[in-house]
């Protein structure tokens, strides 16, 4: 009940939790208001309450088990840094500063906006390149999804709307940003960026719950495939093309591009990483991890 409470619209009192206390003799009210949460002890039995109680499909949902591997290093990382002292400055306080100014730049020109239109509805508009572009994404992510067995596909589905709405979201919010009174196609597909993490880490989560695979077996198969993808590749002073990575481990695989990088994210502790020349990343294994 919460969490529904949570994601309900802050234009209403439907977001308020409200308690009456005997003693008191009124109402206790919490003003429930949300915009992220996140925990590392996920409630017990997740998948259940995922299929069948809905609370979660109305969540812009990012689903991540961490690694063994890099669970451990997180625990060294911890171990060497007891007793360290850290005085340097990582200019939080400018960035904060330089953000709130922007976000406060972009609310007057909404403001400004709605003024001009009188309709909330038309502070940033639908053009038809867009729609088309979000009808797009719609039938990839409906295509992505009949390669899944039936019952991955079932729960898989129960996210599919919502995750629609977000994209429509992200794209006005993406509009806004730009200060745009259009959403145009680019603004769907920058979106799409957004919710395609979302998407897959969920995939990847109920591919791997209601397989009910080994956790630690699957997790070291996972990142001994990339290792031997790395190991394959043309190096120079121990640095490798991502790109070639990316090409090797769909030639060895013979899965996609995009089941590399849902790998990757797994794995990615166990590899320095450094642009070159702009663009292009290259990626080594670090030191400790040979």
């Amino acid at each position: 009940m919460m969490f529904q409470k949570f994601m309900n619209r802050l234009d209403s009192d439907t977001h308020l939790i409200k308690k009456r206390l005997t003693e008191w003799g009124r109402d206790l009210v919490v003003d429930c208001q949300r915009s992220l949460w996140a925990t590392t002890l996920p409630p017990q039995g997740l998948e259940k309450v995922i299929l069948t109680k809905g609370v979660f499909q109305r969540m812009w949902l990012y689903v991540r088990e961490v690694p063994e591997s890099l669970k451990m290093k997180m625990e060294e990382d911890y171990i060497d840094n007891v007793g360290v002292i850290d005085e340097s400055s990582d200019d939080s306080d400018v960035f904060a500063e330089e953000f709130a100014t922007m976000m406060y730049d972009i609310y007057k020109w909404c403001k400004a906006r709605h003024e001009k239109t009188g309709d909330k509805r038309k502070v940033v508009i639908w053009t038809d390149d867009a729609k088309k572009a979000l009808k797009v994404v719609w039938k990839s992510m409906r295509k992505y999804m009949d390669g899944f067995s039936d019952h991955i596909f079932e729960a898989l589905n129960t996210f599919l709307m919502n995750t629609l709405n977000n994209v429509s979201i992200a794209a006005g919010i993406c509009a806004i940003a730009e200060k745009s009174s259009t959403i145009e196609r680019r603004h769907v597909m920058q979106a799409k960026t957004l919710t395609d993490r979302s998407f897959d880490s969920i995939t990847t989560w109920f591919s791997n719950k209601l397989k009910k695979n080994p956790k630690r077996i699957q997790e070291k198969g996972r990142e001994a495939i990339i290792i031997k993808v790395f190991e394959n590749c043309p190096k120079k002073d121990g640095w490798v093309s991502k790109t070639q990575m990316v090409n090797t481990y769909m030639k060895l695989t013979q899965k996609g591009r995009a089941t590399f990088y849902r790998e990757w994210d797994n794995v990615e502790h166990l590899f320095d990483e450094r642009r070159i020349n702009g663009n292009r990343v290259q990626v080594r294994r670090k030191q400790n991890e040979k």
